[in-house]
């Protein structure tokens, strides 16, 4: 599943919010994240190098923005990463 690209709360948080909308633009990401500019850059492009985000830059009027969408492959990872959360939760259980 590429669990390295999912090592990073802000990655896996960032997900789980795009997961609930339609689209999220940087600076609403870089607030509910609540991080810097320069390393919210940096997560979301590793999630758009592992095809779990698909980036959109545009203008409105004369001011650039930057939308984020998750994937499919976004989705998926994002699943796959709850039900081993979930597995490991549930195995902690059965030992203790």
């Amino acid at each position: 599943m590429g669990m390295s690209v999912l090592d990073s709360r802000i990655r896996v948080f960032a997900l789980a919010i795009l997961s609930g909308v339609e689209k999220a633009s940087f600076s609403f990401l870089k607030g509910k994240l609540k991080t810097t500019d320069g390393n919210l850059s940096i997560h979301m492009q590793k999630l758009c190098d592992a095809g779990y985000v698909r980036m959109e830059k545009t203008f409105e009027g004369k001011k650039p923005k930057t939308y984020f969408y998750i994937t499919d492959d976004g989705k998926r990872a994002l699943l796959e990463y709850i039900e081993e959360l979930n597995r490991s939760m549930n195995a902690g259980n059965r030992e203790g």
